[in-house]
């Protein structure tokens, strides 16, 4: 009676054990590796893949890698545009299943995701830790379709889920975007007082250029005798900090116009030196197809810049400012 018993009490076990196995495997909702899109440990991350794929074949891609804290490039170099990242690993971090698709759905997706997708790989300095593919978003634009690919369990098969981030409405596509110039930061100075040794402006007319140059622990005009306004120029001064950015790169909307711009004598030219020695100089050029903002070019970089006057007007003194 007791061996029957203890038998008995085995055989419990294992049936338990082997319909839980079957419950898990039935339910895809049980299978937590097919629904965990999310990396909780986002600072662990040193490099982020998103490649679109058409018909099993790859096309567009751009490829994300960490220098240090804050520091990304893409595509073998291209400084990438910090907010860009920081909604990136934020998404990442938020993502979450908002609803698992009914078996018609399911199919449906399945095969839509065959034909396109984005694929994403996430990878730490040990190796993938996330992997899963993009598709559409949902008719009701509160979600988009991902399904969880990589190193999952045999038994337990990625299926298409609808993923958002819980409190934010509208779908997840569009910060895994594949456009080369939203990722490239585009970078016209980045610069703070205490970094810059000289101010140089050029304009077309000799009265109003001026270097606003640091002597000792002042600034000043070279060549002017008259004293500065300490109040101004400091006024001034204190509006650099940190990035400034340009508006768009803009060669495919205009190409070759930057051949054509090297040719002429720049509206300004914007120099800024300093303490360390480097300096960065960029060109700009009034335009009479759109008031609001300026053609520019930066010296060493050849890229047609567009840039806006309410960014960048505040840096625009002229001479007469200072007194």
């Amino acid at each position: 009676m007791k061996k029957t018993l203890i038998l008995l009490g085995i055989l419990s076990i294992l049936a338990g054990g082997y319909f839980a196995f079957l419950y898990d495997r039935s339910d895809s909702s049980q299978c937590k590796e097919s629904i965990d899109f999310a990396v909780k440990d986002t600072a662990s991350i040193r490099r982020i893949n998103l490649q679109y794929f058409y018909e099993g074949e790859p096309r567009e891609q751009i490829l994300l890698d960490r220098r240090g804290p804050g520091d990304w490039v893409f595509n073998g170099g291209y400084k990438a545009v910090d907010s860009h990242v920081k909604t990136l690993l934020e998404t990442f971090a938020l993502i979450r299943v908002r609803r698992t698709l009914s078996e018609k759905s399911r199919d449906k997706a399945t095969a839509l995701l065959k034909r396109s997708h984005m694929q994403v790989e996430v990878f730490s300095e040990k190796g993938m830790i996330k992997s899963f593919q993009i598709g559409t978003q949902t008719k009701d634009a509160l979600g988009t379709v991902m399904r969880m690919t990589g190193d999952l369990p045999a038994w337990c098969e990625g299926q298409p889920q609808v993923v958002h981030i819980p409190g934010v409405e509208g779908y997840l596509n569009a910060r895994f975007s594949l456009d080369f110039n939203l990722w490239r930061e585009n970078l016209l100075f980045n610069a703070k007082p205490d970094a810059l040794q000289a101010v140089a402006i050029l304009y077309k007319e000799p009265e109003a250029s001026f270097t606003l140059q640091r002597q000792g622990d002042g600034w000043e005009i070279p060549g002017e005798e008259r004293v500065l306004d300490s109040a101004k120029v400091a006024a001034y001064l204190s509006q650099f900090q940190g990035k400034i950015y340009g508006e768009s790169f803009a060669e495919e909307n205009f190409p070759n116009k930057i051949d054509t711009l090297k040719t002429l004598l720049p509206d300004i030219t914007f120099q800024l030196s300093y303490q360390d020695g480097s300096q960065r100089r960029f060109f700009l050029f009034e335009r009479t197809d759109n008031l609001n903002n300026f053609f520019g070019w930066i010296e060493g970089e050849g890229d047609l810049l567009t840039v806006q006057h309410f960014v960048i007007d505040k840096f625009l003194k002229k001479k007469e400012d200072f007194y």
